[in-house]
């Protein structure tokens, strides 16, 4: 974690992907790239573009593995101020599933195997930043059920008592509602494709001691030579609380002036 002033930033943004189960062992693969690097100590505005792949995965029927959370640690140089911005409040979001224009950061699309009967299933996100230090997606998808799901994140630290990790900030950490994991009954679909474009907002502030105005973002880099990404995506079983299976994967890209 990074201080810009007495502010300290809580880093974080990142595109979000799900897995579903199968019964080869998962070929999980997760690649980021950040389009703009930046050096500055108040963090130069950073957007990126990820995508992720399941090549092997299927769909199942039974529900008796079914995806839980998505967990994906940022690089501690990936931070973020959101006290000058407007956030999107979460009841508000929760009770209709939109969020001002202002509180944006990215857009993603899914590919999702729905079964034989069901076939491919395509379903859009859209990520805001919410209060209480939180990342709201919208889901949406018109098969094999209209699906409009608010799904609450929240920014997590990414170390655990057996991890320090290392090169890591803060984690986003993304629960998955029952409406995504079974949209009818019968049909739990497996992700195969997910791509993200994460441009987070910028605003000009006064910032002591700078004449004029700067143009800081809500997230943006500090000082870095690399940048590392870790997802790890986590099942259930039928219980929808244990923990039964867990796919991860990292990604590492060079800081650049």
């Amino acid at each position: 974690m990074r201080f810009v002033s007495r502010v300290a930033l809580l880093g974080a943004l990142a595109a979000v992907a799900a897995a579903g189960p199968a019964s080869a062992a998962p070929s999980f693969t997760m690649k980021v790239s950040p389009n703009k690097r930046g050096t500055l100590t108040l963090g130069a505005p950073t957007s990126f573009t990820a995508s992720f792949a399941s090549p092997e995965r299927t769909s199942t029927t039974d529900g008796s593995i079914r995806l839980k959370a998505i967990a994906a640690k940022l690089p501690d140089q990936l931070v973020f101020n959101p006290i000058p911005f407007k956030l999107c409040n979460v009841a508000s979001f929760v009770a209709t599933q939109t969020c001002p224009s202002a509180t944006k950061l990215g857009d993603a699309t899914i590919k999702a195997d729905g079964g034989p009967e069901v076939g491919e299933i395509t379903a859009t996100t859209t990520l805001y930043l919410g209060t209480g230090y939180s990342v709201l997606a919208n889901v949406k998808a018109s098969r094999p059920a209209v699906i409009n799901e608010s799904v609450i994140g929240s920014l997590q630290s990414s170390a655990t008592e057996t991890d320090s990790s290392v090169g890591f900030g803060l984690q986003m950490y993304i629960p998955v509602t029952p409406k995504i994991q079974m949209p009818i009954d019968g049909v739990f679909p497996t992700v195969k494709a997910f791509n993200a474009t994460i441009k987070p907002p910028t605003k000009s502030v006064s910032v002591p001691g700078v004449k004029g105005k700067y143009k800081m973002p809500v997230a943006g880099l500090g000082p870095c030579k690399t940048l590392n990404f870790a997802l790890a995506v986590t099942y259930t079983n039928a219980s929808g609380v244990d923990t039964v299976a867990t796919d991860s994967d990292t990604d590492k890209q060079k800081c650049k002036k």
